[in-house]
């Protein structure tokens, strides 16, 4: 009986242990990076107390039974759990980790650990976190990722200026772009167009050469904003540093990328116009309201230029905004090829975008190639090279109200079509029949441009503790600009007459660094670190180019548009003298500095860190050429306390402060000097005169800056944030002053004003979160908030239309923001006259019945910058599928509409005129906030209605970009021979929540200098809009 209960047992033991083996199987698969399919070698992988770890390929077995649940961990990366299901090939991708205190973050000439961080940085991981194939430029795709970093398209113009601001606006007159460093190479990044008027006057936007950089080629991005980080850079400082790291190499075998996408844009909005016959009923209306007759619709009319009679145009209804806009395509084609070995690695990548912007005729290529290669020679010599080379060509169209877009919404009327009966244009210089959008398409401004990007590096590790650095940096820009005129376009003096004006420009900024790096640790709490060394930039510029001579030079027909040495003009076209002006300019700088940085931890729990740079700049008198920037910091790791130890809510807790000063001298080169102009003479013999008086006193702009914060991890890491608080105060500050009165016909004269100071004020807040990881699921999210308080302080008694260079209404008034709008503050319209009122100065509210009573009742209004910033990004993976998307908001702003008060202010000039006048008041009695209409009088001086009646609430909720993708099936890859492959499809500002009417609330407006840009981006003038794109591609990795 015992023998048989023995067997029964052993039997059962067998029969369970049979069926236990036939459940448990072997897994096999790869591990590869979510971000771009690159393998992932030395990955962790655990069943229960099983476990091992992949492969230089990143491939892994493990025996496990369905049902089993498999985590994956890496360091950098998010933990990943997996259930084993039917399938017994598993394809896993890993999302990347952010705001890990191991995060390595690039400092300026070093790199750190985010743990012993003293400085405000933030680090995008650009490669991982941000879709290129719906990004513009590398700037749009930091909008809503980081603390204090403001940035705004101007337009959906390929190619176009994207305005941006680290922790608010400093300067009058100089820049106020950051320092943009890429692979340690300081790049060119302002408008490349310099002093030529006919040129600039077709653009669609401000040129943005950082457009030749391809997102793609990108890993990460650290913004630098207080002083403890960005002081090392001195002079160039003040506006924020922000670090570019390209792609680099890692050993293991070589792994290929490729990607291809295309999809499509359209304008986020669209601006509604009244028809062509309410136009008439309402122009008629405004001169009944003059006390004048209704026009006779038989007889001839000029408006605009057009001579017309209303009879034969009565059912003309041409929508000019739909004949100027159009569905873009644009296309994406990138490849890139990453290994290497323990001594060398490599990556090489190329892309090609080609894009058709919204506005027809506006397209855009660039073609770009980077190779990027690290070797370690021998145990203590490193050397390596960062190169890319890139292509653009950028097609232009008119947008300003002479043509293009510009004229579909203003001086276009609808009451005229676009072709004739004959086919031929109507409305151009050969009829003279008022301006035609779709002609003045035939106009274009095109750029092609080459640039190369180059850093080769040697590092020689002198001893254990101590390594010297040397670096040289080339930046070549070389431009060929044209602008062409159709000859069918009246625009251009002399009628029948083509034009072309051409100019090549070459920018080349050469820097060398060279620096020693001490590391030591002394009795295990000591730790040093100090960097010292030099660097020297040469910058130079050259143009050449030619315009026509006044009168309306022409070429002969369209098919002959090519400069020659010996031109074919039109009989009678070329002017006295030489059919075209040329031109020659060149313009240099240099800069010379001297930096140094050291940070010492005690105990991994207390932090001290100083830095300190000298810069010497040509662009200064010889008095003042240099400037002394240093920086003093200190952090306290509470978590590191034992009174900590046992804290179940910080896993991690570090106070941080800072205090120093950063410069600025981006005002242009040999300001300080005087300059003469030989156009003139007296009693006909020649001379010069003076046009700009010399200051050979004028030096940096200085900004004095002081940070506090608090970094945090909470829940063993499963929340990560931050909280700062800053205060910036530029002094010393740039600017044009009028000249003396002695000094007739100089204009201004560049000064430090020493009794200006301007003050930006501001908190920021970050936080991280692994909301939820269960099984295949995971979800984490990232938020990010900041406001900035900008105020003019001190303006040295200059008033409101002192400081010049002002557009749009826009002033600088102390006691208020940078580019607040001055208006005079309306309070409606007078329901028993019609009329707009405003408030008086003193309060009392009256009709404002001439262009006097606005002027001398301005006050500044409205709020050029907003409250504060947001954005929030989630990400999503279940299985084999991801989502991404990002919310991006700015609250609290007003813009002042240029184009809505002659869009809506009446006849002004007879333009196009939005619906919302409508409703307008037409009787005593009627409530509304449009005034009687009427056609400009002699009572305003042809001027515009400069009140707050324009001034518009421009905050908005933006979806940002929506990212969705699906990893194929482990098994499907395989068969193809791939390591992975990923569908996507793609989106951008695809939903956007706003009270603004006009096109789009997320515009800056057009300007020709630093100093418009600075006081005036917040005044649009008829804006080309935003685009919302969606497109769809394929990721192969193999």
């Amino acid at each position: 009986m015992l023998i048989r209960k023995l067997l029964l047992v052993i039997s059962i033991f067998l029969i369970s242990g049979a069926v236990v083996s036939a459940q448990t199987t072997r897994i096999t698969g790869k591990v590869t990076a979510s971000e771009n399919g690159t393998p992932l070698p030395g990955v962790t992988v655990k069943n229960g107390k099983a476990s091992t770890v992949t492969d230089k390929d990143g491939g892994f077995a493990l025996s496990a039974s369905k049902g089993s649940v498999l985590s994956f961990s890496h360091t950098g990366y998010e933990e990943m759990q997996v259930t084993v299901g039917d399938t017994h090939e598993l394809a896993v991708a890993l999302v990347v980790k952010v705001g890990t205190l191991d995060q390595v973050v690039v400092v300026g000439y070093g790199t750190a650990k985010r743990r012993d961080l003293t400085g405000a940085i933030a680090k995008v991981e650009y490669g991982s976190r941000v879709n290129t194939t719906v990004t513009p430029s590398f700037e749009a795709g930091l909008q809503g990722r980081a603390t204090g970093l403001q940035i705004i398209s101007s337009n959906a113009v390929p190619g176009s200026a994207i305005r941006v601001r680290v922790r608010g606006q400093n300067s009058f007159t100089g820049s106020g772009d950051p320092l943009y460093v890429v692979d340690g190479v300081p790049v060119y990044s302002g408008d490349y167009s310099i002093t030529d008027g006919a040129i600039n006057t077709v653009r669609a936007s401000n040129a943005n050469v950082l457009s030749t950089i391809d997102p793609a080629d990108i890993e990460s991005v650290e913004v630098l904003k207080d002083a403890a980080a960005s002081a090392i850079y001195g002079a160039r400082g003040a506006n924020g540093v922000i670090v570019i790291t390209t792609k680099r190499g890692k050993a293991g075998k070589t792994s290929f990328n490729a990607s291809y996408s295309i999809g499509q844009s359209q304008a986020t909005n669209k601006l509604e116009l009244i028809s062509s016959q309410d136009w008439w009923m309402l122009y008629n209306e405004a001169r009944v309201n003059d006390g004048n007759a209704p026009r006779d619709p038989a007889v001839p009319l000029t408006i605009n230029g057009g001579t017309f009679i209303y009879n034969d145009v009565a059912n003309v209804n041409t929508n000019w905004v739909d004949e100027s806009l159009r569905k873009g395509i644009t296309q994406d084609v990138n490849v890139s090829a990453r290994g290497g070995n323990e001594k060398t690695q490599f990556f090489v990548g190329g892309g090609y975008k080609t894009q058709e912007g919204i506005l027809k005729g506006n397209n855009y290529d660039r073609i770009s190639g980077r190779v990027n290669i690290d070797n370690q020679a021998t145990k203590n010599f490193k050397f390596g090279l960062q190169s890319s080379i890139s292509y653009t060509k950028n097609e232009q169209v008119p947008t300003s109200f002479g043509g293009g877009l510009g004229a579909a919404q203003s001086t276009a009327l609808r009451l005229f079509p676009v072709y004739n009966a004959d086919k031929s244009f109507y409305g151009t210089q050969f009829n003279n029949t008022g301006m035609n959008p779709v002609a003045r398409l035939l106009n274009t401004y095109t750029t092609k441009s080459t640039r190369f990007i180059n850093n080769i590096y040697a590092d020689f590790r002198i001893t254990p503790s101590l390594n010297f650095r040397a670096e040289y940096g080339l930046d070549m820009l070389d431009q060929f600009e044209e602008r062409y005129d159709h000859k069918v376009n009246r625009y251009f003096g002399s009628a029948g007459l083509a034009a072309r004006w051409e100019r090549r420009l070459n920018i080349t900024n050469m820097n060398g660094n060279a620096y020693f790096t001490y590391k030591n640790t002394f009795r295990q709490r000591h730790n040093i670190t100090v960097t010292a060394g030099s660097s020297i930039q040469n910058s130079s510029t050259k143009a050449i180019g030619f315009n026509p001579a006044a009168g309306g030079v022409g070429f002969i027909n369209d098919y002959f548009n090519q400069t020659t040495s010996t031109m074919v003009w039109a009989p009678g076209s070329t002017p006295a003298g030489s059919a075209v002006t040329g031109y020659n300019q060149r313009d240099a700088y240099r800069f010379l500095s001297f930096f140094a940085r050291a940070n010492y931890k005690l105990s991994d729990k207390y932090l001290v860190g100083a830095s300190f740079r000298a810069d010497g700049s040509s662009r200064f008198g010889s008095d003042h050429q240099f400037g002394y920037f240093p920086a003093l910091s200190a952090g306290w790791i509470l978590s590191e306390e034992s009174f900590m130890q046992n804290s179940k809510l910080f896993s991690f807790l570090k106070l941080r402060a800072s205090y120093g000063y950063t410069g600025n001298s981006e005002i242009g080169n040999f300001r300080y000097l005087g300059t003469f102009s030989s156009t003139g003479g007296y009693t006909n013999f020649p001379g010069i005169t003076p046009t700009r008086l010399p200051n050979p006193d004028i030096s940096w702009e200085k900004a004095r800056q002081l940070d506090l914060g608090v970094e945090f991890g909470l829940l063993n890491g499963r929340f990560n944030g931050s909280l700062g608080v800053y205060r910036k105060i530029s002094t010393d500050v740039l600017l044009d002053k009028p000249a003396p009165t002695s000094a007739t016909g100089l204009g201004s004269i560049l000064v430090n004003a020493e009794d200006v100071v301007v003050r930006n004020l501001g908190l920021e807040f970050e936080l991280t979160a692994r909301i939820m990881r269960k099984n295949d699921f995971t979800w984490t999210a990232d938020f990010n908030i900041s406001t900035n308080q900008n105020k003019v302080l001190e303006t040295g008694n200059v008033p409101p239309d002192g400081f010049g260079a002002a557009e749009g209404d826009t002033r600088v008034v102390k006691g208020y923001p940078i580019g607040i709008s001055y208006l005079a503050k309306s309070a409606g319209v007078n329901p028993l006259t019609g009329n707009e009122m405003i408030y008086a100065l003193d309060g009392t509210v009256f009709d404002a019945l001439k262009q006097s009573d606005i002027t001398s009742n301005r006050q500044p209004l409205g709020k050029p910058f907003p409250d504060f910033i947001a954005g929030l990004n989630n990400t999503l993976t279940w299985k084999n599928f991801e989502l991404s998307f990002l919310f991006y908001t700015s609250q609290g702003n007003k813009i002042y509409d240029d184009g809505a008060k002659r869009q809506m202010g009446g006849f002004i000039g007879t333009w196009n005129q939005r619906t919302e006048v409508l409703k307008r008041w037409q009787k005593p009695g009627d409530e509304t906030n449009i005034p009687r209409l009427t056609i400009t009088n002699s009572s305003f001086a042809g001027s515009d209605r400069n009140t707050s009646r324009f001034l518009f609430d421009a905050s908005f909720v933006r979806l940002r970009s929506l990212n969705f993708a699906y990893n194929l099936p482990a098994a499907v890859v395989r068969k193809a021979g791939l390591s992975a492959a990923k569908l996507f499809i793609n989106g951008s500002n695809l939903l956007t929540f706003t009270k603004y009417k006009g096109w789009d609330p997320e515009v800056v407006r057009y300007n020709f200098s630093a100093a418009q840009s600075n006081i005036s981006f917040d005044a649009p003038y008829l804006p080309t809009p935003q685009a919302k794109t969606i497109v769809v591609g394929i990721n192969l990795s193999f």
